[in-house]
């Protein structure tokens, strides 16, 4: 298209809009085409509108309901594709359809069918006075219904999510409504389990009519209800979706200005400095940027803005009996405990030391953090942070032992796993050779899962579950390692390079910067599921930023062997569903059969011991 190019120009052109007429007038009544073209000869568009279903009785209705539509589709460029506009102003489209078959409407069939009629015998191009007919460049929202301008998608248990907001309609208007969220009822009414021609009629409305929603959203633990006024809907060079309300968006962000251009290098327009080069380093083509333009954008803010985890969706709050029973010793750690010289593990909050008590005992891991300059601010949320890991105690959870804070330095004592991470045996099984069972793979997940239920059931999410933080001891014990728990607390540097190993299990929620909750978790146990099936995570290959393009847009990772039975299979399946309200809980999945078929302790004991012997062989 050219740089010029606007809906109102486009929408001007008397070929266009005798494309649309013809288009449109052939349909109705009948089937609509499985595609057609509004430009004469420009990009082919899919057309989602069921123009069947248009009850049209006449030349003049056809004639305006297809100008309407050229000018919406005249910003297809602008917004992630032509199809993408369609839907965003599906509300529109469907009002005409209704006033069409309002009685209004059927009482003045006769006269507008003689309009028609008249029109027929004149040159559609022509007015009487000799001038041109332009279609109109915004579809009028003044007569009959009209939506809230938001697009509702319902999933197979007919639960419908906000999937797209139009930037002058009453739900973004409001702003109280945001991509992501759930209606669960309309006016009072359920909803859940309707169909969309059930809801479709609760939603439309006069204009400056009202209407009551009530809205789920994830991280709010009540629904809460939305009054919104219906109002006319005018275009927008904005894309849809991206005027969001989502309080996890910065303010710059949200102003972000990007629109779709075939002429660029990039495929858009109106990128933030840097983010070009980015997208070039990720090999990431015009085609996808322009073909999943959302997606890209909010992984773009992800990677960039956020540089690591997103905020926890709720404040986990322990008992002031629990904050004040946790003590911070303020020596040195060393007074008490012998300290490697020697790091043995670095992460991207702190960097781990082995340790054993002087006086006697068992060998201690020591996580060292530099704490940031809060002051007594940063101690009683770190109380409030470690009673909860506390409370998180649990046989499949690495234990927390004491703490100290010293020379502006946090110091956490905890057990230490002498069979390191679960990463670690994975790349010493497939290094020599071997691969999982499905058995083993059991063994070792089941576990894991046990111990993420008790956090679940504790109200957290640990948003970091993968083979680094599944650690593994001698005894073929498996345990959850909660280290990300004071991140937001501490100085350590989140950035790029070190998170960049967290992102291949990320759910595309999470990715996207989107409300999420413990679903984020079920995902992460898939991918590590997959992991072990393999012998690393999908797109591990991949640059970081294409990682998470992938993930948020192409769906949940298939297993590459067919060779795989039917239980792990469906395990796999319930755990790395795209929406995460298809995915099974924690509780669920270790009722699963393909849980209660694990090998025995001791092969994980060998299994171990054996992963132990590559790992000093290799050395050696």
């Amino acid at each position: 298209f050219p740089e010029d190019f606007s809906p109102s120009s486009r929408a001007s052109t008397a070929i266009e809009a005798d494309a649309f007429h013809t288009s449109i007038a052939s349909s109705v009544g009948t089937e609509r085409p499985d595609t057609f073209d509004p430009s004469g000869g420009g990009k082919r568009v899919d057309s989602n509108i069921s123009y069947h279903k248009s009850l049209a009785h006449g030349r003049e209705e056809a004639s305006s309901f297809a100008s309407n539509t050229a000018a919406l589709v005249g910003m297809g460029y602008e917004y992630k594709s032509a199809t993408a506009a369609l839907a965003a102003c599906q509300n529109e489209l469907d009002a005409a359809i209704d006033y069409m078959n309002s009685d209004k409407s059927k009482s003045k069939g006769q006269e507008e069918r003689a309009k028609s009629n008249k029109r027929q015998e004149t040159p559609d191009t022509e007015r009487q006075d000799g001038r041109k007919n332009k279609p109109s460049s915004e579809p009028s929202s003044s007569e009959g219904l009209v939506g809230i301008g938001a697009l509702l998608k319902p999933n197979s248990k007919g639960i419908f999510k906000v999937v797209e907001l139009h930037p002058h309609g009453a739900a973004a208007k409001s702003n109280m409504i945001s991509v992501g969220d759930t209606i669960l009822s309309v006016g009072g009414t359920d909803i859940q389990g309707m169909t969309v021609e059930e809801v479709a009629p609760m939603i439309k409305g006069a204009v400056g009519s009202k209407v009551v929603l009530e809205i789920s959203r994830r991280g709010y633990a009540e629904p809460f209800t939305v009054e919104l006024v219906r109002v006319g809907m005018k275009n927008s060079s904005v894309p849809a979706g991206r005027d969001r309300t989502d309080s996890s968006s910065s303010s710059s962000s949200s102003n972000l200005k990007v629109v779709a251009d075939p002429t660029s290098s990039t495929g858009l327009k109106g990128l933030p400095p840097g983010w070009e080069s980015l997208l070039k380093q990720a090999n990431i083509s015009p085609e996808e940027a322009m073909e999943h333009m959302d997606e890209l954008l909010d992984v773009l803010k992800f990677h960039t803005e956020k540089g690591g985890l997103p905020a926890l969706p709720t404040k986990s709050v322990a008992s002031r009996d629990m904050r004040e029973a946790v003590q911070f010793e303020s020596t040195d750690p060393s007074v008490e405990f012998e300290i490697s010289k020697k790091a043995v593990g670095q992460g991207c909050t702190g960097t781990i030391y082995l340790g054993r008590p002087k006086r006697g005992g068992d060998k201690v891991a020591l996580k060292k953090l530099r704490l940031s300059e809060q002051g007594g601010v940063v101690q009683s949320a770190l109380q409030n942070e470690i009673a909860m890991m506390k409370m998180c105690s649990h046989p499949c959870t690495v234990k927390y032992i004491k703490s100290f804070i010293h020379d502006k330095h946090l110091w956490v004592v905890m057990e230490y796993m002498d069979g390191g991470s679960l990463t670690s045996l994975i790349q010493s099984h497939f290094s020599s050779g071997k691969k999982f069972t499905e058995e083993e793979i059991a063994g070792f997940l089941r576990p894991a899962m046990e111990g993420l239920e008790f956090i679940h059931e504790k109200g957290r999410v640990h948003r970091d579950i993968k083979s680094d933080n599944l650690l593994v001891n001698s005894a073929g014990q498996v345990k959850i390692a909660d280290f990300g728990f004071c991140v937001q607390l501490t100085e350590e540097q989140r950035v790029r390079q070190s998170m960049a190993g967290t992102y291949y299990w990320m759910a595309p929620e999470l990715v996207r910067g989107q409300h999420y909750d413990q679903k984020v978790d079920i995902w992460s146990m898939g991918i590590t599921l997959i992991e072990m099936a393999e012998g690393e995570p999908p797109y591990l290959r991949q640059d970081p930023l294409r990682a998470l393009y992938l993930i948020a847009t192409k769906g949940p990772p298939k297993l590459k062997s067919r060779s795989w039975g039917r239980q792990i299979k469906d395990f796999y399946e319930k755990t790395l569903a795209g929406e995460p309200a298809d995915r099974a809980s924690s509780a669920e999945l270790l009722d699963h059969p393909f849980l209660k078929a694990t090998c025995s302790k001791e092969r994980l004991i060998e299994m171990v011991k054996e992963a132990r012997l590559f790992a000093h062989n290799k050395k050696g």
